[in-house]
């Protein structure tokens, strides 16, 4: 599945203010799912980094960690904005003549780029992750092998 930017086209200048909320909660609920996965391959390579024995694993698994504190992070702060942003479109139906117009299109433009940066981030690093826990199981299997014939 391949993200869109959809401002490209005209939907964000002609999209009524419901349309641009059920989308902005859409992203939101997206982005609590990502959060989930997120916590779940922190728990996962922190759950079994206390075995890791072979420095290089460890030294991985300390990076691709500290990217996905990094990643929730980013997460958590996109969070906030779509927050605010539910409540500028609430303030836009509620009194549209107080609110510039353009510029909260132009901010929920803003904001689509921003979602579509995070998720596409948020793939990579989920990609990562698996690439070095295959690395790391497979490394400390053949150095555990090689521990175990050395010691016969």
């Amino acid at each position: 599945m391949e993200l869109k930017i959809q401002h490209k086209s005209d939907f964000f200048d002609q999209a009524s203010w419901e349309q641009l909320y059920v989308i902005t909660n859409y992203w939101k609920s997206d982005l609590c799912f990502y959060g989930d996965e997120t916590s779940f391959l922190k728990h996962l390579v922190g759950k079994y980094s206390i075995w890791l024995t072979v420095s290089d694993n460890i030294e991985w698994v300390q990076q691709v960690t500290e990217k996905l504190n990094v990643c929730e992070r980013f997460k958590d702060d996109l969070l906030a904005t779509i927050a605010r942003h539910m409540g500028h479109i609430r303030g836009m139906v509620e009194n549209p003549f107080v609110h510039n117009e353009q510029k909260f299109r132009e901010e929920h433009a803003q904001l689509e780029e921003d979602v579509v940066d995070y998720v596409k981030s948020h793939r990579s690093l989920k990609k990562q992750v698996f690439t070095i826990t295959e690395k790391v199981v497979e490394s400390e299997k053949l150095h555990n092998l090689l521990g175990q014939n050395n010691n016969s």
